[in-house]
């Protein structure tokens, strides 16, 4: 039948009977136009109002022009009760610590300790990566050491 309509479509001497007949094949294909097309504004949405209304305030408005602009009357500014002091304590300001001061150290076990003639190193520069792994390295022999020589 679509075969019949194409032959009709291209042999027809008639403008208007290849035409209807292209449309039909086109119909049967499903490729109709649309019927009827309907343009509606929705109402919008209460969210999306609230959302607007921020949207369009950040920063221009001030709450009670916001609360004008609604209708609602404006808010009386509300006094905090008297607070009573419960307990405090005057401290006097001193100099604060520099960051690079050396701080107090908590005790360390003596398995922890520096073996003697170990260099201290008390630099807070940057170093390599290969040089930071193998001073950790030799910190964890040194560990170790310690710990066999106190657990004996």
């Amino acid at each position: 039948m679509a075969k019949q309509l194409l032959g009709i479509a291209e042999s027809a001497e008639s403008e208007a009977v290849k035409l209807a007949a292209v449309r039909d094949a086109l119909d049967r294909a499903g490729l109709k136009p649309p019927a009827q097309v309907e343009l509606s504004a929705k109402p919008t949405e209460p969210w999306e109002e609230v959302m607007g209304d921020i949207a369009m305030s950040v920063g221009r408005t001030t709450r009670a022009e916001h609360r004008a602009a609604r209708g609602r009357p404006p808010e009386e500014p509300r006094a905090l009760p008297p607070m009573e002091i419960v307990d405090a304590e005057i401290v006097e300001d001193g100099p604060e610590p520099h960051a690079d001061a050396p701080r107090e150290r908590a005790e360390r076990p003596s398995w922890a300790e520096d073996p003697p003639g170990t260099p201290a190193r008390t630099s807070r520069e940057l170093v390599r990566l290969e040089d930071a792994v193998g001073d950790v390295a030799a910190a964890n022999r040194r560990a170790q050491t310690a710990r066999r020589r106190h657990v004996r």
